[in-house]
């Protein structure tokens, strides 16, 4: 408030207070397999955490955990900042155990402000087994003839492929440089 000359008698902050908060959730790939990196990001119209609309003592945050298909927690990532825009992430890749099982898997987020306020979204994800794929130029050999395989996986990079070969017929073909038969090899 100012008086006539103009100079400033009394003054008071006021700051913005959301309402009804909104929180959404996305995970990339939509459609993910067992031994796949999964993102897990959304987005909220909470203030940025830290920002002069937000408290300095308990700050506005986001709890996302990640559930089984019976319900019993995976993981949970605690007190993700919101960003500027109203994004948050679980700080990078998540990798899904090959052991685990396929199904339903439920993600839920919370988004709570310094006043106390919070909402939470739960959205589930179909997690399937792995794929693989593989070719060979031919399908007949003749012994001592080489041979290779190609294919692609639906797994993260650091876990590795291994191609067993049974059958009786198969391990006669087998045979180092001496000729002698390989019974393990890999």
């Amino acid at each position: 408030v100012y008086d006539r000359d103009g100079s400033l008698l009394t003054s008071k902050a006021v700051y913005p207070v959301i309402e009804d908060l909104d929180i959404d959730i996305t995970v990339t790939p939509e459609e993910p397999k067992l031994g796949q990196k999964i993102m897990i990001r959304g987005t909220t119209n909470a203030a940025e955490s830290g920002s002069i609309y937000d408290d300095t003592t308990t700050r506005n945050r986001v709890d996302v955990t990640l559930y089984y298909p019976d319900n019993t927690v995976v993981k949970t990532w605690a007190n993700l900042p919101v960003e500027s825009d109203g994004s948050f992430d679980i700080g990078g890749t998540y990798l899904l155990n090959l052991n685990w099982p396929t199904g339903s898997y439920r993600i839920t987020a919370v988004v709570t402000t310094y006043e106390g306020i919070d909402e939470d979204k739960t959205i589930y994800i179909s997690i399937k087994e792995p794929e693989i794929e593989f070719t060979m130029d031919d399908y007949t050999f003749t012994r001592g003839e080489e041979f290779k395989i190609k294919g692609k996986v639906s797994v993260a990079e650091a876990i590795g492929v291994k191609i067993y070969l049974k059958g009786d017929t198969f391990s006669n073909l087998l045979q180092d440089r001496d000729r002698n038969k390989i019974v393990n090899w890999g």
